[in-house]
């Protein structure tokens, strides 16, 4: 018998240094998670071509967002393989998708992030925009 005890984590969990459009399967996967909300004929016309992910820098999960260009203003956050709207635009595109505020407290923690502070979500994805913009 070991004396170890294994721990499970159950959060999404996104390389850092993946940064956007990196992180092979588990930028796939987030991506994935928001694209299965996207109803097929939405207004934005979007597509899993015109999403990006980025890592929560302080915590579990990724914010997947809409590339420039294409419908400014929209993104998700995963965690748990879940999606949650940041903001009443995205959850006017993908309704069955509750908002970062409906997530239970428990579950929420796990991002380090503020479910009702809507800027600090977007303050990450441009943060992820310069890094990528940079290289």
């Amino acid at each position: 018998m070991s004396r170890y005890t294994p721990i499970v984590v159950p959060a999404l969990l996104v390389c850092v240094a993946c940064g956007p459009r990196g992180g092979g399967d588990k930028s796939a996967a987030a991506i994935a998670t928001v694209t299965r909300e996207l109803p097929a004929a939405n207004p934005a016309g979007l597509s899993a071509a015109d999403l990006a992910m980025t890592p929560i820098p302080r915590g579990a999960g990724a914010i997947v967002y809409v590339r420039a260009g294409k419908a400014p203003g929209l993104a998700w956050v995963v965690l748990d393989g879940q999606a949650y709207a940041c903001n009443s635009e995205t959850k006017t595109l993908t309704p069955r998708v509750p908002y970062t505020v409906d997530a239970g407290w428990d579950t929420w923690k796990q991002t380090g992030l503020d479910p009702a502070n809507t800027a600090s979500f977007f303050q990450i994805i441009e943060a992820a925009d310069a890094r990528l913009a940079a290289r």
